[in-house]
């Protein structure tokens, strides 16, 4: 996108491009709610509505596993720890 483009679009919705990656990190943030993504996942069951407090977890796996962990998210739509969330759920 050209500079000139960029700076209408962003005048037009009342921003500027210092919010606009803040807005970004904070969606790409695995640890917040950012409220984008659906309650219905793709081939997967429904997001619980009363989610238990969240921890984290430390894993270690073959690099071709991640791998396929990765691309499996990406068909999903998910981040990474969503789509490993939701394998362990289906044990």
């Amino acid at each position: 996108m050209n500079t000139i483009r960029e700076a209408d679009l962003l005048a037009e919705f009342g921003l500027t491009s210092h919010e606009l990656d803040e807005d970004a990190a904070a969606i790409e943030d695995e640890s917040t709610d950012d409220k984008l993504v659906s309650p219905v996942y793709y081939d997967f069951h429904l997001k619980a509505a009363n989610e238990e407090n969240m921890v984290s977890v430390t894993l270690r796996m073959p690099e071709k596993l991640l791998e396929k962990t990765d691309q499996a998210a990406v068909r999903y739509h998910i981040s990474r720890s969503e789509y490993v969330r939701l394998q362990l759920a289906r044990a």
